[in-house]
């Protein structure tokens, strides 16, 4: 029989589990009668895992393509079940470009993948995500422009913390692109993915 305000997310409570070395049964099963919940027990990167994270990481280089703009995707497919959170997009211009970051649904990827890892050895040893570059072909727009931003050739830091990492939901793509043929451009990212919770689904 449940019991009063069971609690039916079940990682929070196999977190606490795992960093506390617990055995048994779960150790907090129900929340308060009265309104008391607390979550914060995050001691760093090292307990994402403990909490149902994994973490990876991608980079290239897109060389200058005379008749194509630069751009990278990276797209949580459709039906994945799985939440990809970005905590840090690092990209430099080859030259002064107006860079756009595009947010919005596709099942597209780009023409070439790109480099990935996982970042804790724990973790699942591959990314759900599509990760691709533009290659010889321009990136299509996808989605809204989310930020519109004019570079020079001094690497651009888009994430400089927690409030600004980006979400991406099953069938949502992140492109980061130029709007100037025959310029290159470096990216790497780094990003945590868990499965979504019964609770959060639509």
């Amino acid at each position: 029989m449940a019991r009063y305000n069971e609690i039916l997310a079940g990682r929070f409570n196999k977190a606490l589990t795992k960093v506390l070395s617990m055995k048994g049964e779960a150790p907090a099963p129900q929340l308060a009668s009265d309104i008391q919940p607390s979550l914060v027990f995050q001691a760093g990167s090292e307990v994402r895992f403990l909490e149902g994270w994994d973490m990876f990481g991608a980079g290239d280089d897109q060389a200058a393509q005379a008749a194509a703009i630069a751009g990278f995707r990276f797209r949580n497919p459709v039906g994945s079940n799985v939440i990809m959170v970005f905590q840090k997009i690092f990209f430099s211009s080859a030259a002064a470009d107006l860079v756009l970051v595009d947010i919005g649904q596709t099942v597209a990827d780009l023409t070439n993948n790109i480099n990935q890892t996982t970042i804790d050895s724990r973790s699942r040893p591959k990314t759900t995500a599509k990760c691709t570059r533009s290659g010889a072909a321009s990136p299509a727009t996808i989605g809204v422009v989310l930020y519109t931003l004019r570079v020079g050739t001094a690497p651009t830091n888009l994430i400089d913390d927690g409030i600004q990492e980006i979400m991406l939901l099953p069938g949502d793509g992140l492109q980061i692109r130029g709007t100037t043929i025959n310029i290159g451009m470096t990216l790497y990212a780094n990003w945590r993915e868990r499965s979504l919770e019964e609770s959060e689904l639509k």
